[in-house]
């Protein structure tokens, strides 16, 4: 079994890329498991640019909110690409 189980996506100040693409490439790399764990300050505090809604309307100080939209658009690749490669949520 080949696995990564520490990766950031644009949830991240550290990282830039779409939760889907690092996945992709998860999958053209031959990995079995692959683990997508943001930093939690990214998530909830300040990234709200990523939550695709206009920034007058984005949760920026709720931190409980932020995290679900985090969870459930983590959830919904899980789900998507669930036939090729087992997607684990973490934050760090």
């Amino acid at each position: 079994m080949f696995q990564d189980l520490h990766s950031h996506t644009y949830y991240s100040f550290c990282g830039g890329d779409k939760p889907e693409a690092i996945v992709e490439a998860a999958i053209a790399g031959g990995l079995d498991t692959f683990g997508i764990t943001d930093h939690n300050h990214g998530i909830g505090n300040g990234r709200v640019n990523v939550f695709f809604v206009p920034e007058d309307q984005a949760p920026a100080h709720d931190y409980e909110r932020t995290l679900v939209r985090y969870y459930d658009h983590i959830n919904l690749i899980k789900e998507k690409y669930a036939d090729r490669i087992n997607v684990l949520r973490g934050i760090e």
